[in-house]
């Protein structure tokens, strides 16, 4: 095995993040984003409630963090911080309080740095993952559009300035991406 390390495995939603996580699981510990914490906050999206999830992100990444300073192996996340602040930017925070957020953001940043991390995008058409997200109708994604997607694909993979690497994500490639990340670990 490598050195330990951090994978974040990232993507637009409905591109499939929790069922690579899924495949995954028997062989490396997996850390799938908190779903319940997720609806409890975008079912009914307020502006403070956005506020309040965004916050959530930031406590359950240093949560993962702590973990990992404890245990000497791998972990491979669902989603990651940087793709966290993107959320927020793209979000109806008010100035101020994407400030605050953006303090809280850069003292996690800063501890990332210590870490062997690899930020794994799984690339999709945002058409197809709009689709996705229709077919499976959960009612806190049902204002999602192909605008906000593409926003979000642009954001995620070309303004980013840290390393990526891209995997292209079909039902036919689901299992070679799987053993792409396990060949990261071993």
């Amino acid at each position: 095995m490598v050195d330990k390390r951090l994978i974040y495995v990232c993507g637009l939603i409905g591109v499939g993040k929790t069922t690579i996580l899924n495949q995954l699981k028997k062989y490396v510990k997996i850390v799938v984003e908190p779903m319940n914490e997720i609806k409890k906050y975008l079912s009914n999206p307020i502006n403070k409630n956005i506020v309040k999830l965004q916050y959530m992100f930031i406590k359950h990444h240093n949560i993962i963090l702590d973990d990992f300073d404890k245990n000497d192996i791998s972990v491979v996340v669902e989603g990651s911080p940087m793709d966290n602040i993107i959320f927020a930017k793209l979000s109806n925070m008010t100035k101020s309080q994407l400030i605050k957020y953006k303090i809280l953001y850069i003292k996690l940043i800063k501890r990332l740095e210590q870490y062997n991390i690899t930020r794994i995008y799984l690339d999709i058409d945002p058409i197809t993952a709009l689709k996705r997200i229709q077919n499976r109708g959960r009612i806190y994604e049902k204002n999602i559009t192909k605008e906000y997607l593409n926003e979000l694909k642009y954001q995620q993979t070309k303004k980013q300035k840290v390393h990526l690497t891209l995997l292209n994500y079909t039902k036919k490639q689901k299992d070679l991406n799987v053993i792409c990340i396990l060949e990261m670990l071993y």
